[in-house]
């Protein structure tokens, strides 16, 4: 599973947090965890901040690879509100979105998608990794299509109608 946080140390904190507590709760589950930092943050002081939880838990991997070669060895993209999941997404990775309750803003940047997976803690999202088998190729086609719709060329022609 591609852990995808953006650019705040707080959610890289939550999302690594999240993947340990899945974890330590199966114990036996046949999941790894690559966590790719956002660029804006400090690979070494991160490690070194969280290295309990690192040093801990060997399936949790602090990813040290190009986006694209990540997303080729997940299945999932874990993600709050990163707009790298679109890439994931085009690539046929399935969304989980993690959102909890004390963010009262939905910083989602698939919120168009309604289909995707919402989880609020580790007992959700071990529930969705375990049941990966019921995301069928239709699902994840649909997914797709509608990330490589995200981006569009500016239409300058209905930009102008505007002003």
């Amino acid at each position: 599973c591609l852990v995808i946080p953006t650019g705040f140390e707080s959610e890289s904190i939550e999302l690594l947090r999240l993947c340990y507590e899945c974890l330590k709760k199966e114990k036996d589950f046949n999941f790894k965890f690559i966590l790719r930092l956002h660029p804006l943050i400090n690979k070494s002081h991160f490690i070194n901040k969280n290295q309990r939880l690192l040093k801990n838990e060997k399936r949790i991997e602090i990813s040290q690879s190009k986006l694209i070669d990540d997303i080729h060895s997940c299945k999932f993209a874990l993600y709050g509100a990163s707009s790298a999941v679109v890439e994931a997404v085009q690539q046929g990775l399935i969304p989980i979105h993690f959102h909890n309750k004390k963010n009262h803003f939905e910083y989602d940047p698939l919120w168009q998608l309604k289909s995707k997976v919402i989880i609020k803690n580790s007992n959700e999202l071990i529930k969705t990794l375990q049941k990966k088998k019921s995301f069928n190729q239709k699902t994840i086609l649909s997914y797709k299509n509608f990330a490589n719709n995200f981006y569009r060329p500016v239409d300058y022609k209905k930009l102008r109608q505007l002003f």
